[in-house]
């Protein structure tokens, strides 16, 4: 088995990656940005406002998959007592 915090990781990153690149495609595609190339703030804005918005979304996928793994099913059931 891989280790999981590896896994967890690169679910975050998958995750991140994919909110944020899908973020600025909304925000370019509906005209949001109207400046052009050389509106440097309104890239800016837009950029971390996709990069909170990855980052929330990787951060629920890692979670979600912290709670999928063997070994948190099995403390998880320690601790309520299941067997």
């Amino acid at each position: 088995m891989e280790n999981p915090i590896k896994v967890i990781f690169v679910r975050f990153l998958k995750g991140a990656i994919a909110g944020a690149v899908s973020a600025m495609i909304a925000f370019y595609g509906t005209g949001s940005i109207k400046g052009g190339w050389n509106d440097f703030n309104e890239w800016m804005m837009a950029l971390t406002f996709a990069g909170t918005i990855g980052a929330i979304g990787g951060g629920l996928l890692a979670l979600e998959k912290f709670f999928r793994l063997e070994e948190t099913k099995e403390a998880i059931g320690k601790v309520f007592g299941k067997k």
